[in-house]
């Protein structure tokens, strides 16, 4: 196993910022093709806030060289001419703390004020059942649940603790030395291991120091990026994300030191 296993906890300071869970499947091309009126009607009431984007798939090109191009090559590239690139469209509760983002190949559900797994979860089921019910995806190509947690030693009192106290050494690198790691501006370190119990599952993790755009202070990030490219259908890509979800806790409790804990207030879930 990548993770010891360790038992479930909720934080009191819970540094996690943001999760994100998507499933993709083969593209579906009425999606993209007129507004999803339907999937709105079903989930409007939790979600009131509507916005449509469309993502350019090139880079900006300067305006010379745009109008350089012979009219048959504009109008063939997305977001010049003729050719349009895909349409993905986002759904926000009251709040604007939780998104759901529909494309012709993705559903994702997003939470930035997340509490626990099991109303996660929830949520993820409404936005797969709306758009099995309207759209009836063939399968799905990917399931991918992301957690991105955010440590900030201001937040809970530990401004002048060094890392090296606060996380596990497999993840410190250079933060492991007294002696340079107060100059430490950032660092990335980036990974993929596999998850054992699911098949292809993997994990992309990456983590290490950054600046906080307010104060310029550093934080530790923990991205973890969990997914697997095995076809899979409504109930397996549930039992996946389930899976998913167990091995990000052992992750993140394995990451960080008894001190760093205490410091985030950790409580039995009931």
């Amino acid at each position: 196993m990548p993770f010891p296993k360790s038992d479930r906890e909720i934080y009191g300071n819970n540094p996690l910022v943001e999760v994100i869970c998507q499933l993709r499947f083969p593209t579906i091309l009425s999606i993209s093709s007129e507004p999803p009126a339907k999937f709105q009607e079903e989930i409007r009431g939790e979600y009131p806030w509507y916005e449509q984007q469309r993502a350019s798939d090139v880079p900006d090109l300067p305006v010379t060289i745009r109008d350089s191009l012979p009219a048959e090559m504009r109008d063939a590239l997305p977001g010049l001419g003729l050719a349009q690139t895909p349409v993905s469209y986002t759904f926000q509760n009251d709040d604007r703390t939780r998104t759901i983002s529909l494309a012709q190949d993705s559903v994702a559900v997003s939470e930035s004020h997340y509490r626990q797994w099991d109303d996660f979860r929830a949520e993820i089921e409404r936005a797969e059942s709306v758009l099995r019910e309207i759209y009836a995806p063939s399968f799905y190509t990917r399931v991918g649940l992301r957690y991105r947690d955010v440590l900030d030693r201001g937040a809970y009192g530990l401004d002048s603790v060094p890392w090296s106290d606060l996380l596990n050494p497999v993840f410190l690198g250079v933060l492991g030395s007294r002696d340079v790691a107060h100059d430490v501006q950032q660092s990335q370190t980036r990974v993929v291991l596999t998850i054992p119990d699911v098949e292809s599952g993997q994990v992309l993790l990456q983590h290490g120091i950054a600046m906080k755009e307010d104060d310029g202070s550093p934080v530790y990030v923990i991205d973890a990026d969990f997914f697997t490219q095995n076809r899979c259908d409504h109930d397996a890509a549930f039992t996946v994300a389930n899976k998913f979800n167990k091995w990000a806790g052992h992750l993140f409790r394995w990451a960080i030191t008894h001190a760093l804990r205490a410091a985030l207030e950790p409580r039995t879930p009931e």
